[in-house]
Formats: C-alpha cells, structure tokens, sequence
C-alpha cells in the first residue's frame, strides 16, 4: 500500500501532464498536419500554385477544392505552401529573437552595471513600439525577402524575452544554489547557461509560442502590405491583399486563407495555455533537474 501511495504522490512529468490537456493536444496535432501538407504540397503539386489557367475564380469543386484565384491558381495548393511562409517564417524569427534576447537578458540581468542599464533602456525603446511597426521599419531598411522578414520579426521580439530573462535572473542570482556554484569556482558564463538558464526555461517556453503567435500575425500583416514573401510565392497575408478587389465575386478568395491564419493563432494560443499550466514554478523546477 505504500508503494502504491508513493507512486500516485510522484511528480507526473511535464510531457505527460501537458499530454492530458486536450485541447493542447489537438492544437499540436493540427498544426502539424497544416505543415505536413504544406511540405508535400511543395513536393507532390510545386507547380499548382504558381501556375496560372483559364478557370478564373471558381467556386470550390472536386478540381479545385477551394477554388481559383484571377489568375487561374490553385487556391488550396497556395493556401498549403503559403503555411511555409507564414508558419515556418513566424516559427524562426521567435526561434532568432529568443536566443538573442534570452542571450542579452541572462548577460543584463547577471553582469549588471551599465551594460544592465543601457541594455535594458534599448529594450524600453523597443517595447513602446508595436511589433509590426518594428518589423515594418526593419524591412524598409533591409529591402523585402524571406530572411529579411525573419530578421524584422526577430528585432521586434527580442525586448519581450530580454526582459523576462534579466527577471529570472534578477530573481535566481542571489539564491543558495547560484551562491554555492560560483563558492565551487564555476565561472560566469557556465553559471548562467547551466545553473540559471534551466531554472528560467518554463516562462521562456510559454513566451516563444505567445511571440510565434504574434510573429504569424506579423508575417502576414507585412506581406499584406507587399513587404513579406517575395511573388510569385505564395503567402496567407498577399492572398488576402490580392482578394480584397475580388470579395464580392469570389468571396471564398479571402476567406479561406483568413481562417487558415486565425486557425494557426488560435492553435499557438491554446498551446501556449496548455505549456502555461504544465510549465509553472514546478514545471520550470522539472526542466532544470532534467536538463542538470
């Protein structure tokens, strides 16, 4: 009977306990089916969606089972491979703007003095513009493609995470265990990237999905603008630029591809309650002992 006690008071492990959430589950599940089409619509159909016809904005059919755009496309093999665009493109500037400003906040937040000060009041600048305008200027400034995209994306996310590392660390950096390391002679960087950075990781965590979430809305907002993407590539935020002139005769133009964009949101959004529940100060507890 003990043993039976023992086993049930256990810490359930963080994968396990965010398996339970459903609708986590589902979101992750989704999300992934939206980028396995995308790849194998690039693979099996590349030419679908960039090759024009004479079927000019047709309804939904078995040929074409979201219909065609004014030039003849394919709007579902566009609505696939556009996933590429806005979802991988999101996915690596959160990626990019995390390990700079998580970077940036461990060396503030630790070091100190007037690097913490200087640091901290870019960031402030930053934090008073909204995303999209960062990203807007940043992609004036370096031209637009692909990269760029990522590059402006990234610049605007990186205060987010820098201040919520240099908190962590202003949080952890006087506690017993950091005391004890540094006590052992462990040197500065290998204080902050094996001792400090796991115990902070859960917050990180949650917030690269809440900046991924922001960073698909910003994606597509610069390529609704003609500033994302490059044509004759597809993406969600160009397919809704190109269909507004055709809302009235082709509705079904800029619908699908607004609810592909509000579907991925409302999925990092529910991903990121879930990895919120799992991954409070027990979760982080947990990804520090594992990764130690």
């Amino acid at each position: 009977m003990s043993d039976f006690v023992e086993e049930e008071t256990r810490p359930v492990p963080v994968v396990r306990r965010f398996l339970r959430d459903r609708g986590a589950l589902a979101s992750v599940v989704v999300l992934l089916l939206l980028l396995v089409g995308s790849l194998l619509a690039s693979w099996l159909v590349p030419d679908k969606a960039t090759q024009t016809s004479g079927s000019l904005h047709r309804p939904p059919s078995a040929g074409h089972l979201l219909g065609t755009d004014e030039l003849g496309r394919d709007l579902a093999a566009r609505l696939l491979i556009g996933a590429q665009a806005s979802v991988v493109v999101a996915f690596a500037s959160a990626l990019l703007g995390m390990a700079i400003g998580v970077a940036a906040g461990l060396v503030g937040g630790y070091v100190g003095r007037w690097w913490d000060s200087v640091l901290m009041r870019v960031m402030d600048l930053l934090l008073a513009l909204p995303m999209v305008l960062v990203a807007l200027v940043v992609v004036v400034v370096l031209g637009p493609s692909t990269l760029n995209v990522v590059i402006a994306i990234a610049v605007a996310a990186v205060p987010t995470f820098a201040r919520l590392a240099r908190a962590g660390v202003l949080e952890l950096r006087d506690r017993q265990f950091v005391l004890a390391a540094k006590a052992m002679g462990a040197g500065s960087v290998d204080i902050m990237t094996r001792t400090v950075l796991p115990n902070i990781m859960g917050p990180i965590i949650v917030q690269f999905v809440v900046v991924a979430a922001s960073a698909v809305v910003a994606a597509a907002s610069l390529s609704f603008l003609g500033l994302g993407v490059p044509p004759p590539a597809p993406s969600w935020g160009s397919m809704l630029q190109q269909s507004q002139s055709y809302l009235f005769d082709n509705a079904w133009y800029g619908v699908f591809p607004g609810l592909a964009l509000a579907l991925t949101v409302l999925c990092l959004d529910r991903i990121g309650v879930g990895l919120q529940r799992v991954l409070g100060s027990s979760g982080a507890a947990d990804i520090a002992v594992e990764v130690r």
